[in-house]
């Protein structure tokens, strides 16, 4: 009898957590920050809007209602979520206590999750701190990063195993304002109790100052 082997990708769990194509934004100048909702939101789908402000910003910052602020790094780098209801708004507007200012956005959707654990840090290199309390099987882990960028045409990666879903950049139009960039990657279907530490992003060209990294678990419901 002749053996099969399959070669390809490992199969998807079933009840799996799925995530969202995600939505960036950015803005230069104004006291606002509008980040469209993702493209296939559903009814209770748990929405993730990592943002990041530039240097000369502390943390003055309003959130749109209904919006949750889960992580915060030093008035620079915030974390929010929301479960969408049956009539979710086309966009998303943060307020910010300074004009003229670079920041960036991004936002995910994540279906059939619940959040467990999470964390943020500074530092350099681009690590996303270690997150390895109660994974459960089919779970995704959400990692996203943000910092001041050396130069306007800098970008970033994503390191194995993470899978690199959005990148975005803004760059600044007032005195002393910083170009900035924001990315969020991702690892899904992962094992029971599996431990996630330091998934990382890296930055081409290298950064100008401290980066910003917030980590997320997201289990499957039930």
């Amino acid at each position: 009898m002749s053996k099969l082997f399959y070669s390809g990708p490992p199969p998807e769990i079933i009840g799996a957590v799925k995530a969202t194509t995600p939505a960036t934004t950015t803005s230069a100048s104004g006291t606002t920050l509008v980040i469209p909702k993702p493209a296939g939101v559903r009814h209770n789908d748990l929405m993730i809007a990592h943002i990041q402000l530039d240097n000369f910003l502390t943390n003055n910052i309003i959130a749109p209602s209904g919006w949750t602020q889960i992580l915060n790094e030093l008035g620079l780098c915030f974390v929010y979520t929301k479960r969408a209801s049956d009539s979710e708004p086309s966009e998303y507007t943060w307020t910010v206590g300074i004009t003229g200012r670079a920041r960036t956005g991004v936002m995910v959707a994540v279906r059939y999750g619940v959040l467990g654990d999470v964390a943020i840090t500074s530092g350099a290199p681009l690590i996303c701190p270690t997150v390895m309390t109660g994974v459960m099987r089919g779970a995704l882990f959400i990692g996203g990063v943000s910092f001041p960028r050396a130069t306007n045409t800098e970008s970033i990666s994503a390191d194995s195993p993470l899978t690199l879903a959005v990148q975005h950049v803004a760059n600044g139009t007032a005195a002393y304002a910083i170009p900035y960039a924001s990315a969020l990657g991702y690892q899904s279907n992962l094992g029971p109790n599996e431990p996630v530490a330091n998934r990382s992003f890296t930055s081409a060209g290298g950064t100008s100052g401290t980066a910003f990294t917030s980590s997320l678990i997201l289990n499957p419901e039930g």
